[in-house]
């Protein structure tokens, strides 16, 4: 696949009976992979994400298509490809949230940045809905998750605990600004959400967990600080942190 997408150029250049092969060839590829023995619910995501991306290897290449079809053609495709009807269940509950988030961007699709870690947020999303208590773990940059986030808020309905991953704790604290703004706008003003910030500092791979809210382990909504005093307390706890 790599080759694949160092050689474009020459791939353009192919007869069509090659190219129609390499396509049959990537069907293939989805197939084994969505089909592969996983059947933990990380293992079926990451199936799907991989099965993901082998669609978007094979649609990015049709000039004919917009990013937002690569993307919904991408997900279409998965579903029949897949013996694992767990795998199906969650390709098509995640294909109707992308739609229904569509649904409401006045641009028609979603900011694409954000599809960089589609799959993954999305089924996070996923999980959050059939549980009492979500945990809902957004990767990804944090810009493109607080708009993730405000876009699926009617989705979110159980989700109570909001987990970001960010690199500083300047970050974090921006990306609470945007999320309070975003949460008043979702209309979860009588709801109590936990944030909980993971810090990313490790070059080598290992994430280290920090909750710079040991204060303020609940941010009540339905009393919202000023701008200024929200900012202000936010400030002080990363400081004293």
């Amino acid at each position: 696949l790599f080759a694949y997408e160092c050689n474009r150029e020459l791939r353009d250049q192919m007869a069509e009976r090659n190219r129609v092969i390499f396509d049959n060839f990537l069907d293939r590829a989805v197939a084994l992979v969505l089909n592969s023995s996983r059947r933990s619910d990380s293992g079926r995501a990451e199936a799907i994400e991989h099965a993901y991306w082998l669609h978007n290897v094979k649609l990015s290449n049709d000039p004919s298509m917009t990013s937002h079809e690569w993307t919904v053609s991408a997900i279409e495709n998965l579903i029949p490809a897949s013996r694992d009807p767990q795998i199906n269940r969650y390709v098509q509950d995640l294909f109707h949230a992308y739609k229904q988030a569509c649904a409401q961007d006045s641009n028609e699709y979603l900011d694409l940045d954000f599809v960089d870690s589609f799959p993954k947020n999305l089924i996070c999303i996923h999980r959050a809905l059939t549980m009492d208590m979500g945990n809902l773990v957004v990767v990804g940059r944090p810009s493109i998750g607080i708009q993730l986030f405000v876009r699926m808020a009617s989705f979110v309905v159980s989700a109570q605990i909001v987990n970001m991953q960010v690199k500083s704790e300047a970050t974090a604290l921006s990306v609470l600004m945007k999320m309070k703004a975003g949460v008043r706008m979702a209309g979860f003003l009588n709801k109590k959400i936990i944030f909980q910030i993971t810090l990313d500092i490790d070059r080598h791979g290992i994430t280290l967990v920090e909750d710079i809210f040991s204060k303020i382990k609940t941010v009540d909504f339905q009393s919202l600080f000023s701008d200024q005093e929200f900012e202000t307390e936010l400030l002080s706890i990363t400081k004293n942190q």
